[in-house]
């Protein structure tokens, strides 16, 4: 049974953590471009859709603007999109039943991925779970947000482990 695994780079933890942190109270929504290949996907970049209506609950796209921006990222090399991120404010901290239906409805292997933001309590170092399966920290005190990692393996939604080296970075730099 191969392991998946979720890698993300600084510019993809960066855009996602951004673009949700932006619009926190409604819901963000992006693709993830990079490659996967023997049950690994390298996530080296991610982008938001910036025109779509949001709200506490769900984000809409206008259909002919996602076909845009899919057309633009075909047209350039080594872009290939390999899944999608949107995030919670709140809840839930798992993928709702649309998020599930809405994953199963694409190509196998397809990754998404779901950041969950509330407001922070305290301010915390990012860490892993023991499993891997999901990551959580703090930015600036003010936001507390947990990164987990779906993947549609031959028709089921699987949780799976995510690694982000630049996590390690943030940590030494805000709490050593």
């Amino acid at each position: 049974m191969e392991k998946n695994i979720v890698k993300l780079s600084k510019t993809a933890f960066t855009n996602m953590l951004t673009a949700c942190l932006e619009v926190y109270k409604k819901e963000s929504y992006g693709v993830l471009l990079g490659k996967s290949f023997n049950g690994h996907s390298i996530i080296r970049n991610s982008l938001n859709y910036q025109s779509a209506r949001r709200t506490y609950n769900f984000v809409d796209l206008h259909s002919h603007r996602e076909k845009r921006v899919i057309n633009t990222i075909s047209y350039l090399p080594n872009n290939n999109l390999v899944g999608d991120f949107h995030s919670h404010p709140d809840f839930p901290d798992k993928l709702s039943k649309f998020d599930r239906k809405d994953l199963l409805r694409q190509p196998n292997k397809w990754v998404s991925m779901l950041f969950v933001i509330k407001d922070a309590k305290k301010k915390m170092p990012w860490r892993y779970d023991g499993d891997g399966k999901y990551f959580a920290g703090t930015v600036n005190g003010k936001f507390s947000l947990k990164l987990h990692a779906y993947k549609n393996v031959e028709g089921k939604v699987k949780k799976i482990n995510i690694d982000c080296p630049y996590v390690e970075k943030l940590n030494n730099l805000h709490f050593s």
